[in-house]
């Protein structure tokens, strides 16, 4: 992390100003940077590209305000562990769904819809509003980060063949 630390002021950046550009608060990229928390191999990767590529025109944020992404598995239980970082037993469990899915884990705004047995559904993921800001959340706790913060780390979600079916965003920059 020494490397790391000496590209950030050789670039005469702020700790704050690395943090804010990796989507991690400044407190836990101190701790990174001081070698006292080691980051994740994602996070070490976005780290060593932000610094080797550093440009000092403002980034635009994307953040997603809802987002509906359907998996090629009935495995709910897996999506929830794998995908979302939750424990099933710590969801509701509903025996009702929408949009033809038979059942629904709940954790606050972030519902995980079962398929009915038979049917090629898969399993869909359902985040609305405040659902979005909680999985930046448990991203965040995980140690995952990315280019885009709240519903937008798409790095975790699209390696599972996840297929987006709708999107409805806001900009901010």
């Amino acid at each position: 992390m020494k490397k790391t630390k000496t590209k950030r002021k050789q670039l005469k950046l702020t700790q704050a100003q690395v943090a804010r550009r990796l989507g991690v608060t400044r407190m836990h990229y101190v701790q990174v940077e001081n070698g006292k928390t080691n980051p994740s191999s994602s996070l070490q990767m976005e780290i060593d590209r932000l610094l080797k590529n550093w440009n000092d025109e403002p980034e635009l944020t994307l953040m997603f305000d809802y987002m509906r992404v359907r998996f090629p598995t009935h495995d709910a239980k897996a999506v929830i562990t794998k995908i979302l970082g939750l424990t099933p037993e710590h969801l509701i469990f509903e025996e009702h769904g929408f949009y033809g899915y038979s059942a629904m884990y709940i954790f606050s705004n972030i519902q995980v819809m079962v398929a009915p047995v038979g049917s090629n559904l898969g399993t869909l993921v359902e985040m609305k509003g405040q659902g979005c800001r909680e999985f930046e959340g448990i991203l965040l706790s995980h140690g995952e980060t990315g280019t885009t913060t709240s519903c937008g780390s798409m790095k975790l979600v699209a390696p599972s063949n996840g297929s987006i079916l709708r999107l409805t965003t806001w900009l901010a920059c």
